[in-house]
C-alpha cells in the first residue's frame, strides 16, 4: 500500500477531474512504520492527487498498536485534492500486550489544501485526530459510523503505558474547517472538540500520549466545526472554545 501510494505520487495523474484508484485484494495491517524511508518526519501519507482507496474483495484496512501515520494534504497549486478511503479502517488500541495503542492523524501541512472521505465505517481503539490544520482549508467526511472505545483486551495489559491515549477522538479545525460525521457512537473513551491542532513533534518524535494540543487559538485564526447526524454517547465530549458541534 505505502509502495502504491508512492508510485500514484510521482506518476500518477495530476489531473484533478480524475482519480487515481488503489484497489487492495486482501486485508491490510500496517506496522513497523517506523522503517519507513520516505515519508517525513511524521510517517506521512502525502497526497497532491484524488486517490480512492477501494477493495472489490471486501478487504480492511489497520493500523496496527504501537504504530503512528499521518494523512497529509499537499497541494496548494492546482486545486484541492481528495483522498476518498472506501474500506473499513480500525485504528488498534494496545490490546493485552502491546506498549501502546496506534495513532492516525488526518490534516494537512502549513499552506496546503485538502479533503479526505472515510466512506465505511472507522473504529478507533487508539488516538484518532482528524482535521489537524495548521492554517488552511480542510475537510474530513466519515460517511460511515465512527465507533471509538476501548478495546476488549486493555484491561488485562500491563504495561504502564497501554492506556495513555487509549480511545480518544480528536476533532480539530484550522481556517474553514469542516468535519461531518454521519454517526457517531462514543461508547467509553474521551472526544475532544477544539480549535486546535496536535502537536505532532510531541506525537512522533517524543512518543507523547496522550496526544498535547498546541496552544489555544484566538477565534479570529482558527474555529472547528463538526456536523454529526446521528450521536450515540456514552461516554465524555470535551468541547473547547471557538468549536461548534451540530447535530441533527
Amino acid at each position: 500500500l505505502w509502495s502504491a501510494w508512492e508510485k500514484i505520487d510521482k506518476n500518477g495523474t495530476t489531473d484533478l477531474t480524475k482519480t487515481n484508484v488503489i484497489k487492495m485484494l486482501k486485508d491490510i495491517r500496517l506496522e513497523g512504520l517506523g522503517t519507513v524511508s520516505g515519508k517525513g518526519t511524521f510517517n506521512s501519507w502525502f497526497f497532491r492527487w484524488n486517490i480512492d482507496i477501494v477493495s472489490p474483495c471486501g478487504a480492511a484496512l489497520t493500523l496496527a498498536a504501537e504504530n503512528k501515520m499521518s494523512i497529509k494534504g499537499w497541494n496548494s497549486t492546482t486545486g484541492v485534492p481528495t483522498v476518498k478511503i472506501d474500506v473499513p479502517v480500525t485504528v488498534e488500541g494496545a490490546g493485552c500486550c502491546a506498549k501502546a495503542p496506534a495513532a492516525l492523524v488526518v490534516g494537512t501541512g502549513s499552506g496546503y489544501d485538502g479533503k479526505v472521505v472515510f466512506n465505511k465505517d472507522v473504529t478507533n481503539y487508539g488516538t484518532l485526530a482528524l482535521n489537524n490544520n495548521l492554517t488552511d482549508s480542510q475537510t474530513v467526511e466519515i460517511n460511515g459510523t465512527l465507533t471509538n472505545a476501548f478495546d476488549d483486551g486493555i484491561d488485562k495489559n500491563q504495561n504502564a503505558t497501554a492506556k495513555n491515549g487509549a480511545a480518544e477522538v480528536y476533532m480539530l479545525g484550522g481556517k474553514n474547517a469542516n468535519l461531518t460525521i454521519n454517526q457517531f457512537d462514543n461508547k467509553n473513551g474521551k472526544a475532544i472538540v477544539a480549535a486546535n491542532s496536535i502537536n505532532l513533534v510531541e506525537l512522533f518524535t517524543n512518543d507523547k500520549l496522550p496526544a498535547v494540543l498546541d496552544p489555544e487559538p484566538t477565534l479570529t485564526e482558527r474555529q472547528a466545526n463538526v456536523a454529526i447526524t446521528t450521536l450515540n454517547n456514552d461516554a465524555l465530549i470535551d468541547i473547547y472554545k471557538y468549536a461548534i458541534v451540530s447535530v441533527s
